[in-house]
């Protein structure tokens, strides 16, 4: 199993300290109702429910350094 505590870190990091910089507010994971029904659980939530993110801390290339349409995917899927 892929050892994923960097990647767990860069996400909190994101989330605790770029994100609140960049917009001037806290963002915390939160789970909202979406409109078609049903709840999602994204990673970052504005304080005002205005900015809500997925993030990805996989790398856009494969190891060959080409696209990485497959993560591509994955995170199309989540979002939507």
């Amino acid at each position: 199993m892929a050892d994923t505590t960097s990647q767990v870190k860069a996400q909190k990091w994101i989330v605790t300290k770029f994100l609140p910089k960049r917009y001037k507010q806290n963002f915390e994971e939160k789970k909202i109702t979406l409109t078609w029904g049903g709840q999602f659980k994204f990673d970052a939530v504005s304080e005002n429910v205005r900015i809500i993110a997925n993030i990805s801390t996989s790398s856009a290339k494969t190891a060959k350094g080409r696209p990485a349409y497959g993560k591509f995917d994955k995170i199309m899927r989540d979002t939507l």
